[in-house]
This record gives structure tokens, sequence and C-alpha cells, in this order.
């Protein structure tokens, strides 16, 4: 899951965004977010026996600029 931070660290949008994938890889690539963004996440598992408990919120992190076709 994840969502945007504002400017202000006050100013954070409430709305989750969920992200699935149906394997059990330790890392995932989410296209498409807008560059010079910050973003923060956490993650919770699915199991066949349920969920997990929901991760701590991670620190803040920042997509990259994007680049300019040369």
């Amino acid at each position: 899951m994840y969502r945007k931070v504002g400017e202000n660290e006050n100013e954070t949008e409430e709305k989750w965004t969920e992200v699935y994938t149906n394997s059990n890889q330790k890392e995932l690539i989410i296209s498409n977010l807008p560059s010079e963004t910050t973003f923060v996440f956490k993650v919770q598992s699915i199991t066949a026996i349920g969920l997990s408990l929901i991760s701590d919120i991670s620190e803040p992190m920042e997509t990259l600029t994007k680049k300019e076709p040369r």
C-alpha cells in the first residue's frame, strides 16, 4: 500500500492505494508514479490462514526526476 505525501509534512492523502502480487516477492516495482513526488509505504501479507499485521509506515521516499527523451 502507498500514499502520496504533500509538501507540508502534515499534508498527506488519506487514501492508501493497494498493490497486489501473486508471488513471494521481496521486492515490487510500482510503475507510473509521478516524478519528484514523495510517498510512504506499508505492507501486509495475505496467506491461506488470513491477513498479517500491517507494517509500520515507511520513511518518506521520493520518486526520481523524469528523464527527457534524447
